[in-house]
């Protein structure tokens, strides 16, 4: 890279010694070199020339986007567009610098009672003697949730295909590099869903396609459900915040920031990416800069996330300083232009009365919509890359762990570092809610920015000559004899949240109900084990509901092997009369393969159900409900979730009430889509033994989710879609799905 292209060294910057992703964030400016700083420089110039144009979310007449939905989300993969309104484009000078804030009006109204962060940015070079070569990752096995955690880095930072790259060892003869452009090339070869096509100015939804594609079985190229991809995250993304929300301690967390920084010293990716951006196809060149930018970001967050797991903490948790740094290379637009962080009982009801409550601007807890992050994410997200941070001192402030942690990661960034430049955090007392409304009515004005000559700001369309390069075809698998992988129902447009996301909320079943879902799962999970319908049922009728033991283990891995399934179909058995010798569910004869390939896809779905793990009860449970009454509930799969409600509940009944079974199943299943959970203020849920960490809303008052429509859904319709499932129901069960009770 050229001098005035190359990553900045501010004045009093310290050199980060010890410090891995310093080290290879120096190396990996040396060898992306000059052409991904030329091609970065063309796609900033390009982006600025459109610099009155928004790149909003709604709808315009030539089909292009000039506005912004407010509190709802839609992806910025470049992570180059600002949080003024319809998102301009602000790419920085630097390839590896986040958007310059457009806050400083906002700021300077609220002073004195505000301060910068102290950016402490890496040196571009020379900074660690290992700066100049690769390093070897160490002999041995690291712990497994130290390599979780970097496999985690590794994919936010280049996506799963180039993951797969950077784990494997370099071989002669450029066969891995060829391997590297080869994957890099593949989203230029995607025929993109149609509502897709107009928001992919500078291949923008290409880039969410490279960070969500994965390497299937067989080396091919897996499927991806676009419904199931949100903000620019899918669910690979799951799997990134889980693993990181998992740091059990900061030297763990330290170690994993450390390896990866190591993995990422890979020649023969950073090779493929510079002969990448000087390829005389516009699309390959967008890919290549746009996740040299990505790598180089997440390797500054990296850089602070090493140091500050050296610091001694009395609040902030691991996981919290690794889904921070986490959080600022998270593709979720709009980004806020501000956070606040205040205590939700003292200050919510008077912040809803204000212009930052309905403001996608603005970071709040109770207006965000969650994604695949965990609730861990979810609010550190609000603050990751945000360059204006309030904290709202409320007498009750410090009581609340969330705050405390909240108030010390930002007094370090004050005091100790920061790897935002231009950050500020103010603090406010309850009293000073007015000043800071005015002041952020004032600034938002302000940054509505019109075209020139006062026409509506609206989104710049890519370059033609973009758009005709691009060569359309299926997705195309790595190996060559394999059949393209089609994209999956659901072929919607990318994750921006509509006002009015309905979020559906199922009544715990009857314990006969629960008993009949159970069942219904145990069925279809043993079939994908047997893969004939006949059979199944035999084993059902003579093992199950005879005496006879089964040999050989159970399909799921359960504690308790066949023992389990056995008291599955016999208690509901029992719901049915129990003198019955015919089984209460069979599956029917001629179980048809489409049904049988759903539930395999289902079974991959099931969580660890050895020891330690979910009960099997629980997840079948969940299984079936997923599998027959989920996707029968009416509404575009983008716009449903599901949710766990808790309001009412109490820890001790958790865990062990019979008719919660449903409920506990959802949190530990692995569905595609994102799971919440919402609970009355002072529950305090996250306490609770619940599998994952799950994103919790919080309810203050009614009608506190300005975005979210709430639908029950109730046991008769439980029962009714599950009868008209296709599974053969016995009279006496049908009887009981008739009548209820």
């Amino acid at each position: 890279m050229t001098a005035n292209e190359m990553p900045g060294r501010p004045a009093g910057a310290d050199p980060a010694a010890g410090n891995e992703s310093v080290a290879t964030l120096a190396w990996l400016v040396e060898a992306l070199g000059a052409p991904v700083a030329g091609r970065w420089a063309q796609v900033r110039a390009a982006m600025r020339a459109g610099s009155g144009t928004s790149a909003g979310t709604g709808a315009s007449t030539d089909g292009w986007t000039d506005g912004w939905t407010d509190g709802w989300t839609d992806s910025d993969p470049w992570l180059a567009r600002d949080g003024r309104s319809g998102g301009l484009w602000s790419p920085p000078d630097l390839i590896d610098a986040w958007p310059p804030p457009a806050t400083g009006g906002f700021a300077a109204a609220l002073a004195p009672a505000v301060r910068r962060t102290r950016h402490r940015a890496p040196a571009a070079r020379g900074t660690s003697p290992s700066a100049a070569a690769p390093a070897p990752v160490p002999a041995g096995e690291p712990a497994r949730a130290v390599r979780e955690q970097a496999e985690a880095w590794l994919g936010g930072a280049v996506g799963p295909l180039l993951r797969g790259v950077l784990l494997t060892p370099d071989a002669p003869g450029g066969e891995l590099q060829a391997a590297a452009a080869e994957r890099l090339a593949l989203p230029s070869h995607i025929e993109l869903p149609p509502p897709w096509r107009p928001a992919d100015a500078f291949a923008g939804r290409r880039l969410d396609l490279l960070y969500n594609l994965q390497i299937g079985p067989g080396g091919r190229l897996a499927p991806l459900d676009t419904a199931t991809v949100r903000a620019g995250q899918g669910e690979v993304w799951r799997e990134h915040w889980a693993r990181l929300g998992a740091a059990g301690s900061f030297a763990e967390v330290a170690a994993a920031a450390r390896l990866a920084a190591r993995l990422m010293r890979h020649a023969p990716l950073a090779g493929a990416l510079r002969r990448a951006a000087g390829s005389a196809d516009p699309v390959t060149g967008l890919l290549a800069v746009g996740v040299a930018r990505r790598w180089l970001l997440a390797l500054r967050a990296m850089a602070w996330l090493e140091d500050a797991a050296r610091e001694e903490w009395a609040d902030v948790r691991p996981a919290d300083l690794a889904c921070f740094a986490f959080g600022a290379i998270r593709p979720a637009w709009p980004r806020p232009a501000v956070a606040v962080s205040h205590r939700s009982p003292e200050v919510k009801p008077a912040l809803r009365r204000t212009g930052l409550w309905a403001s996608g601007r603005c970071g709040i807890d109770a207006t965000s919509v969650p994604g695949w992050e965990t609730n861990t994410g979810m609010v550190w997200s609000l603050f990751a890359a945000t360059p204006g941070i309030v904290r709202v001192h409320s007498p009750g402030y410090l009581d609340s762990p969330w705050c405390r942690r909240e108030a010390e990661l930002t007094r370090h960034l004050v005091e100790r570092g920061d790897f935002l430049a231009g950050r500020w955090v103010a603090d406010l007392a309850t009293s000073d809610l007015g000043r800071l409304a005015t002041a952020f009515a004032d600034w938002e004005e302000a940054s509505r920015m019109p075209m020139p000559g006062g026409a509506p700001a609206r989104a710049a369309a890519p370059p033609a000559r973009v758009l005709a390069a691009a060569r359309v075809v299926s997705l195309m698998p790595l190996a060559p004899s394999a059949p393209p992988a089609p994209w999956t129902a659901g072929d919607h447009s990318p994750a921006e949240v509509p006002a009015g996301h309905r979020v559906w909320v199922p009544a715990p079943p009857a314990a006969w109900e629960t008993a009949m879902l159970r069942a219904g799962g145990a069925l279809r999970v043993i079939n994908t084990m047997l893969a004939d319908a006949e059979l199944t049922n035999s084993l059902v009728a003579e093992f199950l509901l005879g005496g006879t033991e089964f040999p050989g283990p159970a399909p799921t891995g359960n504690a308790g092997g066949w023992r389990d399934y056995r008291s599955v179909f016999r208690d509901l058995q029992s719901w049915c009369g129990g003198g019955s010798a015919e089984p209460a569910l069979r599956l029917p004869a001629g179980y048809p393969a489409t049904q049988a390939a759903l539930d395999l896809e289902m079974l991959r779905r099931l969580p660890e159900l050895g020891p330690g793990g979910a009960r099997l009860g629980d997840a079948l449970t969940a299984f079936e409900f997923l599998r027959t009454v989920w996707p029968a509930l009416p509404g575009d799969r983008r716009e449903r979730s599901p949710a766990v409600d808790c309001r009412g509940l109490t820890r001790t009944r958790w865990p062990g009430d019979p008719r919660l079974s449903l409920h506990r199943g959802l949190l530990a299943m692995r569905p595609a889509t994102p799971v919440w959970v919402i609970q009355s203020a002072g529950q305090d849920v996250d306490r609770w033994p619940m599998p994952g960490d799950p994103p919790i809303l919080t309810e203050h008052f009614l009608g506190q989710f300005p975005w979210m429509r709430e639908s029950r859904v109730g046991r008769d319709r439980i029962r009714a879609l599950v009868a008209a499932s296709g599974l053969e129901l016995s009279p006496a069960l049908r009887r009981r799905c008739r009548e209820g009770g």
